[in-house]
């Protein structure tokens, strides 16, 4: 098996706002009070350096929802597509390291559904998100699949930065952030 790497380097075109999961609100705390207090904790930070990081997940299942939204056959594979092979024959192991920490995050509020129903059905709260305007960096995929060839391999890349996105609100799901572009690739053979 012939394994390949491919060193990406990523510019957003869109903020980036991370919406991680955060302890549920205390009874002692009004909605309002909660979120002030803990909007920054929405935002992926390791702990060792401090630093903001979108997760390298984020990255992967826009890879494949590209493939998914962009059905394109294997040669000489019948009826096959490169879904399952983005899916199965793509690793990202290492998130996007962002060069700020969480003071640097700017907040960003919303009215929301109180419990997080996307139909925005239901009573509505204020909820503020990090909001991340300048970022990019290194990302490294690791593609064990030899019918993906560096053309379709970046196609997809590039489709995910434009029609997926990545984070909250991100163009998949009819929202306008998370989007970035490719700046340069270099390929490699193992």
């Amino acid at each position: 098996m012939i394994i390949r790497k491919c060193n990406v380097k990523i510019k957003g075109i869109s903020p980036y706002s991370p919406s991680k999961p955060i302890a549920e609100k205390p009874k002692e705390y009004s909605h309002k009070e909660w979120e002030e207090m803990q909007w920054r904790n929405k935002a992926h930070v390791d702990e060792r350096t401090g630093k903001v990081f979108v997760p390298f997940m984020s990255f992967k299942k826009a890879l494949t929802s590209s493939a998914k939204l962009t059905i394109r056959k294997v040669s000489g594979k019948g009826n096959k597509t490169f879904s399952s092979i983005v899916q199965a024959g793509i690793m990202i192991d290492t998130p996007l390291m962002l060069d700020i920490t969480r003071d640097d995050l700017i907040p960003e509020s919303f009215l929301c559904s109180a419990t997080g129903d996307p139909t925005g059905k239901g009573s509505r709260v204020m909820r503020t998100f990090p909001r991340i305007d300048d970022w990019g960096g290194l990302l490294t995929f690791h593609i064990f699949q030899e019918d993906l060839s560096k053309d379709v391999f970046e196609e997809y890349l590039e489709e995910a930065g434009m029609m997926i996105g990545v984070g909250r609100f991100r163009p998949e799901n009819g929202g306008v952030n998370g989007r970035f572009q490719i700046q340069k690739t270099e390929w490699e053979t193992l």
